[in-house]
């Protein structure tokens, strides 16, 4: 079997699988809360401390992660069906 014909017949099962994913990891790592994106700290120094600013960087990479693989499951997802619906 082909490759293209199992992405063909199971597009919607892997795209909803990336969607799953790419969704918890926008909700865990999308929006943080707590964790300033610049990592500037707000102590009694003007300073930035790294290990936030490195915490930062990967809530961001993580969220846009999440994002992208939101995308590939949706596109996985419409190739499936619309590949169900045409004849072959």
């Amino acid at each position: 079997m082909t490759a293209w014909r199992l992405l063909l017949e199971h597009g919607n099962t892997v795209g909803l699988v990336f969607d799953i994913v790419g969704a918890l990891l926008i909700t865990l790592f999308g929006l943080p809360p707590a964790v300033d994106r610049g990592g500037v700290t707000y102590l009694i120094t003007e300073g930035t401390d790294q290990a936030e600013a490195r915490k930062a960087t990967r809530y961001e990479r993580l969220g846009r992660f999440g994002l992208i693989l939101l995308v590939i499951g949706f596109g996985l997802q419409l190739v499936a069906s619309i590949s169900q619906r045409c004849p072959r």
